[in-house]
């Protein structure tokens, strides 16, 4: 958007395309930074980070992160140790008190000092690093950093993951188009499959062999 707003002496004769462009990416884009999955998945990037937010979002950016942080850690306890028996209390105890407001107060901010601080730590340490180079690979750089930010690389793992895609089954009909089309209208529906698996399947043995 930055480089579409800039006025340049070759905008000539295409200002009204940019103009258009400018306002497809704001209706298309334009709440991708309030989505969690964007938000979060541009944070794990050492190449980005939380640099290319607004000052006025990016503490709640880092909110989304440490949320996503403690619900990861919360979920890892609770599956290694299973529920924390819950203590008796006296007749004294269960009678409220000021000092007791207290305890509950710190208890619902921050349900595990150690932990919450240990994250938020993480989280620190990372961000205030430089960021990588554009062309470093970020999954490289998380294999080689996950002994220093272990619940980052967790997420890193989950977040930066390539998404599902129907590109391979898409291929697939464009190759049948060329496999079978007018001046090879007689092929038989057997003959037009087993030559498709060769044309796909080939390239692995190849692979394999080598």
């Amino acid at each position: 958007m930055r480089l579409l707003k800039k006025e340049v002496e070759t905008d000539h004769g295409v200002k009204t395309m940019k103009t258009a462009l400018l306002e497809a990416l704001d209706r298309r884009f334009s709440q991708t930074d309030t989505d969690p999955l964007f938000c979060i998945a541009s944070v794990l990037d050492p190449r980005y980070k939380d640099n290319f937010f607004d000052g006025d979002k990016k503490q709640g950016m880092r909110e989304m992160v440490r949320a996503e942080l403690d619900s990861v850690a919360d979920g890892e306890v609770t599956n290694r140790e299973g529920a924390a028996p819950r203590p008796m209390r006296t007749e004294a105890e269960s009678a409220p008190s000021l000092s007791n407001m207290f305890d509950e107060i710190v208890q619902e901010n921050d349900p595990d000092p150690r932990q919450t601080s240990a994250t938020a730590q993480q989280l620190d340490c990372y961000l205030s690093e430089a960021l990588i180079p554009r062309s470093d690979d970020p999954l490289t750089y998380w294999r080689t950093n996950r002994g220093r930010f272990p619940e980052l690389a967790r997420m890193a793992r989950r977040y930066l993951a390539a998404p599902c895609t129907s590109t391979d089954s898409e291929r697939l009909f464009s190759a049948a188009s060329n496999v079978l089309n007018e001046r090879r209208n007689r092929l038989t529906c057997d003959k037009a499959e087993k030559l498709l698996f060769v044309k796909k399947n080939m390239p692995l043995f190849l692979k394999e062999a080598n």
